[in-house]
């Protein structure tokens, strides 16, 4: 599955559950063509950076506390989902085939 297709789930989700609702202050998604293997293997610093800029404006209450980042490792075209809790300081880590 390549990422035009998790963008556009993404997008389609956005639009017909979130979009005008109260949802839209909750929630927030990062996409994945920002933070990816690629990405973070040539400049991890400016990865690092982009996250952190995000998440310090996410201090005031106007700000989605929970962010979800579909992400592939480039294993084979393997997606996981990483869920950030920021009012929690909680990272979960999705994965399908974990096994766990």
């Amino acid at each position: 599955m390549g990422i035009a297709v998790i963008h556009t789930y993404i997008w389609y989700m956005y639009v017909t559950l979130m979009r005008g609702t109260e949802l839209c202050n909750r929630f927030n998604f990062i996409a994945a063509s920002r933070i990816n293997t690629t990405f973070i293997t040539k400049n991890p610093t400016s990865v690092k950076n982009e996250l952190v800029d995000r998440f310090m404006a996410a201090g005031d209450n106007t700000t989605p506390s929970l962010y979800f980042l579909p992400f592939n490792s480039g294993n084979g075209g393997h997606w996981v989902l990483v869920a950030m809790d920021l009012s929690r300081l909680m990272v979960y880590y999705l994965d399908s085939l974990s096994g766990d």
